[in-house]
């Protein structure tokens, strides 16, 4: 069947078409500048599907397994960082061992901590187990908030 007369599947309309009949396949490196821009300007932390849901709202629609996919590339750059207490991204912005996270959850910053997580790992590795990543989240409030 020729792409053009194609329809989403169950839509009852032939008017749509489904979304990758329009011949036009984003790049990796456009899907990153497209996530790289919706988590720069929340200046919050953001889950996939509300990246998905704001990419859509600029006209640049993602899928949330797009969005999935390049977040898992962009960790693997350190481009981006998971808070995984959140179950949200946001873009690494300076080193730090332990992610502290305002108590709305809007607010994120971070601290030096390495000879904390070198103490972990040897407490772990200690009891027989060896740790394959190190995750040091702290809730709370910042000064400045109070």
């Amino acid at each position: 069947m020729p792409a053009a007369n194609r329809t989403v599947r169950g839509s009852g309309s032939s008017s749509l078409r489904h979304p990758c009949d329009s011949g036009l396949r984003r790049s990796r490196e456009e899907i990153e500048l497209i996530i790289l821009d919706v988590l720069a300007r929340a200046n919050a932390p953001m889950s996939a599907y509300d990246i998905a849901a704001r990419s859509a709202k600029t006209g640049k629609k993602l899928f949330p397994a797009q969005v999935y996919r390049t977040l898992a590339r962009l960790i693997e750059q350190d481009r981006v960082s998971r808070i995984e207490s959140l179950s949200a991204f946001v873009i690494k912005q300076e080193a730090g061992d332990i992610c502290l996270i305002d108590g709305s959850g809007h607010l994120v910053g971070s601290a030096p901590a390495p000879d904390l997580v070198d103490r972990l790992v040897q407490l772990a590795e200690a009891s027989g187990f060896k740790p394959c990543r190190t995750i040091l989240e702290v809730h709370g409030e910042f000064e400045a908030r109070r």
